[in-house]
């Protein structure tokens, strides 16, 4: 029992040290060199994205109704996305406007864990019914998230790029 309890307070340093990095930019701020926004390619970024996790959750597992698993991975995709800035509001350290217009790429380590611990669920329990494989619902669900997450942030970081002044 101790063996696991190591393994897993060394995993959530090794997580919480990937998404929570010490930095401090002091008189710097950051100025975007591309022209090109996070937020300018973002409904591209979502057409591929549901494209992408709709395809995936729906032939993987074989579930049966294709219409539903759109409906259910376009709800999983806003409420993910839409979680984080809703924080915010009721947060006094930020200004949503800030968060907005913020000068940070979108999508990092942080956004697919709170993808992952959204959607996941979400996607996973309102699909059950709708399948005889529920292990590779699950699996297709997490994959799927991870994919369309890692390929946003390259595409983010590809299109969009600045730096600290």
């Amino acid at each position: 029992m101790k063996r696991y309890q190591a393994s897993s307070s060394m995993l959530l340093v090794g997580i919480l040290a990937l998404c929570l990095p010490v930095v401090a930019r002091a008189d710097s701020s950051w100025v975007w060199i591309s022209e090109t926004r996070p937020y300018d390619v973002l409904p591209f970024v979502v057409v591929g994205t549901l494209l992408i996790e709709t395809l995936g959750i729906w032939l993987i597992p074989r579930v049966k109704k294709p219409l539903k698993v759109f409906c259910v991975t376009c709800l999983g995709n806003v409420l993910s996305f839409a979680v984080p800035y809703v924080l915010c509001l009721f947060n006094p350290v930020y200004d949503f406007a800030q968060v907005m217009e913020s000068h940070f790429y979108t999508v990092g380590v942080v956004f697919l864990v709170v993808t992952i611990a959204i959607e996941v669920p979400i996607e996973y329990y309102l699909l059950l019914k709708e399948t005889d494989r529920p292990k590779a619902l699950l699996c297709a669900v997490i994959l799927c998230n991870v994919i369309t997450t890692v390929a946003v942030a390259a595409v983010e970081r590809t299109l969009c790029y600045g730096w600290w002044v």
